[in-house]
């Protein structure tokens, strides 16, 4: 996370120098979508060395990983940073508190419905012995969370 806020904010710095007419929304925009890494490319270097399977390689795929799930908060930001700008709308903080309460909402009911439906949904699947079934349930479930989010 350090390595990820760091090179942001370089980027950010670097590019407020180079054009100093970029807003901040469009500098903190600017820093975190180049400071991310392309992980397919990263991953495909190590899979062609044979080091996935070592201590580097599981290491750089947590930071891959780690790079991929800090796009979510920077989409979920740019909307924000976006309407700050010109005054409309709620302001940033307010538009945090709504999502974090539509979030924890939304994992509150996905977390009460997998304990009520999703054990006798994949109990059933498993008693089919059906590796499609699975596969239907699995990507139902996927599509429900992704729908309710």
């Amino acid at each position: 996370s350090a390595q990820y806020i760091g090179t942001a904010l370089t980027i950010a710095v670097v590019a407020s120098i180079l054009v100093p007419s970029l807003s901040s929304a469009a500098l903190a925009v600017l820093g975190g979508g180049l400071a991310l890494s392309s992980s397919a490319f990263a991953l495909q270097l190590l899979r062609d060395s044979g080091q996935v399977g070592t201590r580097y390689g599981r290491a750089s795929f947590g930071v891959l990983l780690f790079q991929d799930l800090a796009v979510v908060p920077l989409l979920v930001m740019l909307p924000l940073l976006g309407g700050g700008a010109g005054g409309s709308g709620p302001g940033l903080a307010a538009a945090l508190w709504q999502a974090l309460v539509k979030a924890t909402v939304a994992l509150g009911f996905i977390c009460l419905a997998g304990q009520v439906f999703m054990r006798r949904l994949f109990y059933w699947v498993k008693r089919s012995k059906s590796s499609e079934a699975f596969l239907a349930a699995t990507l139902g479930v996927v599509l429900l969370c992704s729908k309710i989010t």
